[in-house]
């Protein structure tokens, strides 16, 4: 069994919080942003707190990750 791994980014931008959040909870628009990055991502609704998204996206190394997130 995997053992779960936590990912906690946090950044500093000087904009309206609502149009951040915005933004950032708007996970099924990461391809447009990160091209090369994202693979795909699955989002089950509209951005709002509880919602979850799975993102599979790749990097330089030779393997893809499948990541899970939530708005909280």
């Amino acid at each position: 069994m995997a053992k779960e791994y936590v990912f906690i980014d946090e950044w500093d931008v000087d904009a309206p919080k609502e149009a951040v959040f915005m933004a950032l909870a708007d996970a099924g628009t990461y391809p447009q942003w990160w091209r090369p990055v994202y693979i795909d991502v699955e989002v089950g609704g509209p951005p709002e707190v509880g919602r979850t998204s799975k993102q599979h996206f790749k990097g330089r190394l030779p393997y893809t990750l499948r990541t899970t997130s939530e708005i909280v």
